[in-house]
């Protein structure tokens, strides 16, 4: 079931953990701010793999769109983006390590289940390192579903130590930001 709200937020979680990581998610969201409003950028994390824990640490963070695009639309053009910088999911290891992974968590108050996408993301309330970027660009958002703060997912987490995050000083992400806030 779709909530039809136009022109709602659609909160995204990009990672990526080979290649040059930063410089792909930095060209990453250049090329979506191309097509797409960005009206809020968190910080840059690094965090420990989470289910295949045998791979190089990710770089995380989470955008903040203004848009109207359906949401079945909006997922085949950030899986576009993705293969745009080498993501093939068809021979990746699921959970393995991703050049790019672009992941909706939230669109406004839509909920979605289908085969391509599920909204708000299944596995979200149970990922540091998607709340805490998310919480950075929006503190005071809430779950779609269930009506509870993210905060609350975020602090129920606080004591699982093997979800180490941390934030990560990039002088060509913080130009980025720079970037984007100029732009708006």
């Amino acid at each position: 079931m779709i909530y039809t709200d136009f022109g709602s937020n659609l909160y995204l979680s990009l990672g990526s953990n080979t290649g040059i990581s930063e410089h792909i998610i930095v060209s990453a969201i250049r090329k979506i701010s191309k097509r797409l409003e960005i009206n809020g950028i968190s910080s840059l994390y690094k965090s420990k793999a989470v289910l295949f824990r045998n791979q190089p640490d990710f770089y995380n963070c989470a955008l903040r769109l203004k848009t109207e695009v359906e949401p079945l639309d909006g997922l085949r053009y950030l899986q576009s983006v993705e293969a745009d910088f080498g993501r093939n999911r068809l021979i990746e290891i699921p959970k393995g390590p991703r050049r790019l992974d672009i992941d909706m968590i939230i669109y406004g108050r839509r909920s979605l289940k289908s085969n391509d996408l599920t909204l708000p993301h299944c596995d979200y309330r149970n990922r540091k390192f998607v709340l805490l970027p998310l919480l950075e660009i929006e503190p005071g958002l809430s779950d779609p579903v269930t009506s509870l703060p993210v905060s609350y997912y975020l602090e129920r987490l606080e004591s699982d130590k093997d979800q180490g995050i941390y934030l990560h000083q990039s002088a060509l992400y913080n130009e980025l930001i720079s970037e984007l806030r100029n732009d708006h």
